[in-house]
């Protein structure tokens, strides 16, 4: 079952940081994720970047 979800919606699957801890690299699963079957799904498959600012606190997908 496909669900209609919203554009540019990114589910995060796996993550870890780069050794200076300035990024964390994200597996981000699509539609119809082959990894788990489970409820996490989102709209944009693929590999996101975050910057990571404040010490960790809080980063954006760049």
């Amino acid at each position: 079952m496909i669900l209609h979800l919203p554009k540019n919606d990114p589910a995060p699957d796996l993550m870890e940081a780069s050794p200076d801890g300035k990024y964390v690299f994200v597996a981000l699963r699509g539609a119809i994720p082959v990894s788990v079957a489970h409820s996490g799904q989102g709209s944009c498959p693929g590999v996101g970047v975050i910057e990571v600012k404040e010490n960790g606190a809080s980063g954006h997908l760049v």
